[in-house]
């Protein structure tokens, strides 16, 4: 394979993925700002609901291919990723509108529209891996900003001329699609066509998309019932307390998902380290394991002051920003603040457990958190509402690091017993 001689420091890609991927969601963050000023509570809860529905099916159509794609030991051509990428996308749209046709039939535009959505959103996450990969990432910040900013204001306009849900998700998905293909897609395809050599050729292509397959149905297999995490809470919600509650959950949930998105940065730009410290243990089985939980209690470390600055921000910029109905109280605070130290060991040690390969382990995290999360629905949301929401994720998330770790535990043991 040729090498890019210019290489960006774990520094400076973590730099520019960080600031692309908050980027990448402040379009359905002002889509939440506006949709709360210029409409209602319910408003908002169908467009939550509609994404809890589209979520967990695109996140199985993705199959975590930009991770495998990052991690896999054996170099396959990118157009048989990118084929497999195409075909689940197209089938995760179907199986949206089949859903909401099935099960509530007035959501069935707005589902479909955010269904749209879904597949750019893909696309550009499965586009953005070679620029990782290849020292691109600076293309992946300035074509985020560019959707941030057409994405906000098409959606900006529409909702304030028409206040309608549906007209401002169209414009969002155009935009989107816009970026998708011109911004990410095609710099993809100039830059592998300059670093794939011989390597990449040596399977047949049929042959390399069923070790594609292989590798990322696990994957996508546990990020679906990883997303369940987040969209589970929203259907108790419903049934319990109505759209408007779901609504101002999902405004909580996406001051998670700004810390979320800085953690899973994080391990992304993390992972060519976590990969040289696999292959040098020098014999000590348990070093990567030491590396792995010594990185993520360090970042544990650093959120805590961090969460709770953010968190009395939030309490005083959340009723000017979204309404006076939406409080930052501490019932609610306290399970933020909790899910948001506990993020890094869900993102180190999947990540960790990813980076060996091991990824059907994928979906015994996933399957461990997700029942974690529908006990602790079952049991909190009816009483205590939103905040129960929020403790059921936080539950999860703290459950699935500690899965990965004790996966990676049994694994060092096991290689240390076999010497």
């Amino acid at each position: 394979m040729k090498q890019n001689a210019k290489t960006t420091s774990w520094a400076q890609m973590t730099t520019w993925l960080l600031s692309a991927n908050i980027l990448r969601n402040v379009g359905l963050i002002v889509v939440l700002v506006v949709l709360a000023r210029l409409t209602s509570a319910e408003t908002v809860g169908r467009y939550a609901l509609a994404l809890a529905i589209t979520t967990p099916i695109f996140v199985l159509a993705q199959m975590g291919l930009k991770g495998v794609y990052l991690t896999m030991h054996h170099d396959y051509r990118f157009r048989s990723y990118a084929l497999v990428q195409l075909v689940m996308v197209a089938a995760a749209v179907i199986v949206s509108v089949g859903v909401a046709l099935v099960f509530n039939r007035d959501l069935i535009v707005t589902v479909t529209l955010v269904a749209v959505i879904k597949v750019a959103d893909s696309l550009s996450e499965f586009f953005s891996a070679p620029l990782q990969k290849y020292d691109a990432a600076r293309r992946i910040f300035w074509a985020y900003l560019t959707s941030a900013v057409l994405g906000s204001a098409v959606t900006g306009v529409a909702l304030a001329l028409t206040r309608d849900l549906d007209v401002a998700l169209a414009g969002l998905a155009a935009t989107s699609l816009f970026v998708a293909i011109f911004l990410m897609g095609f710099p993809a395809r100039r830059l592998v066509r300059g670093r794939e050599g011989d390597a990449h050729a040596l399977l047949a292509p049929a042959q390399d998309r069923r070790r594609i397959l292989r590798a990322g149905l696990p994957m996508g297999v546990a990020g679906a019932i990883l997303a369940l995490v987040s969209s589970m809470p929203q259907y108790f919600l419903a049934r319990d307390h109505g759209e408007g509650v779901v609504g101002y959950f999902v405004v909580l949930l996406y001051v998670f998902a700004i810390v979320d998105i800085f953690s899973g940065t994080l391990t992304q730009a993390w992972i060519p380290k976590a990969r040289l410290a696999l292959e040098n243990t020098d014999g000590d089985h348990f070093r990567f394991l030491r590396s792995t939980l010594v990185t993520t209690g360090w970042w544990s470390l650093v959120l805590m002051p961090l969460a709770i600055i953010g968190l009395v921000i939030v309490s005083l910029l959340l009723p000017i920003v979204f309404g006076p109905e939406y409080v930052l109280s501490f019932a609610v605070a306290l399970p933020l603040f909790v899910g948001i130290v506990v993020l890094p060991s869900t993102h180190f040690g999947g990540t960790a457990v990813a980076v060996q390969n091991f990824y059907v382990h994928g979906i015994t995290l996933s399957i461990g958190s997700a029942l974690v999360s529908l006990i602790a629905c079952s049991v909190l949301i009816p009483g205590f509402s939103a905040a129960g929401a929020l403790w059921a994720i936080s539950l999860a998330y703290a459950a699935r690091g500690v899965f990965a770790f004790v996966i990676l535990y049994l694994r060092a043991r096991s290689l240390a017993s076999a010497r």
